[in-house]
């Protein structure tokens, strides 16, 4: 490597170490506010946190433009602002739609033998947020819990796409990329669509292979209190293990695990006749 090349890798080494400081200094700032010391000075958060005025002040400015903390005009002191709830309301959704599902979801694993998981929606993608293994040697899990994936991905994808309202469903298929994820991954906007289709009709998900290699997945979407869509139920398993007939009795445990779930949200469900499969 060159010198200049040196000078340049030590500047980016330098500069990545000191924004990750600054991200723990900030996080270490909006932890000194606790329900003893709600409001406080700069000068009182860098005493506890044994930090130079200059940079609490700065570091407060930021979190201000950020609208996590909030500065009293005539005092000039701090509190924690109202901006930060969405993390707690975030957390607190997530929480309790997990513990919510968990039994049903120990339920299905325990009917079908095979893993059962919950997705939550987020935007134009969805997360897996809890699984319950299966109990046979062979099994399908999952190892990208919190990881971000495409809607029209997979079984679960597809429960959540489906439901979303018109408008969503073509701003997802005419202005995004849709990427492929196997030789099965279907990115045809117009196939996507025949099989959202399905899916609403059925009121069920299913998938071979579209995501990961070897996985069959079975799907129902959750809704909450306003019967808005805001996740998925599904079981996954080999794809070699799990035939169509058993496929055709996997789907109402699924289906009612799911329904389940949106029972216990809130979500009250249509009296229209069920169409048959």
């Amino acid at each position: 490597m060159s010198n200049v090349k040196q000078v340049f890798a030590m500047r980016d080494d330098s500069r990545s170490r000191h924004s990750v400081q600054s991200v723990e200094r900030a996080f270490a700032v909006l932890r000194s506010f606790t329900a003893e010391r709600p409001v406080q000075g700069v000068s009182e958060i860098a005493s506890a946190l044994d930090l130079n005025r200059t940079t609490v002040h700065r570091l407060l400015a930021t979190l201000e433009s950020c609208g996590a903390v909030r500065r009293d005009p005539i005092s000039h002191r701090y509190t924690i602002s109202a901006g930060v709830l969405q993390f707690a309301n975030v957390f607190h959704q997530t929480s309790n739609v997990r513990d919510i599902a968990h039994q049903a979801m120990v339920r299905l694993r325990d009917e079908t033998g095979q893993t059962a998981a919950l997705h939550l929606r987020e935007g134009f993608e969805r997360v897996t947020i809890s699984q319950v293994e299966s109990n046979q040697d062979l099994r399908m899990t999952y190892r990208d819990l919190g990881v971000p994936q495409p809607l029209h991905l997979g079984a679960p994808g597809k429960a959540i796409l489906a439901h979303l309202c018109e408008d969503e469903i073509e701003e997802y298929l005419s202005r995004r990329h849709l990427v492929a994820f196997t030789e099965n991954s279907i990115t045809n906007p117009a196939l996507i669509r025949a099989q959202l289709e399905k899916i609403v009709h059925r009121g069920i998900s299913v998938s071979r292979e579209e995501r990961r290699p070897g996985v069959v997945s079975v799907a129902a979407p959750v809704f909450n209190d306003a019967g808005q869509v805001i996740g998925a139920m599904n079981i996954c398993g080999p794809v070699h293990r799990v035939s169509e007939e058993q496929i055709e009795q996997i789907i109402p445990l699924v289906r009612e695990a799911a329904r389940e779930t949106s029972r216990r949200l809130g979500w009250i469900e249509s009296p229209v006749a069920e169409t048959a499969d």
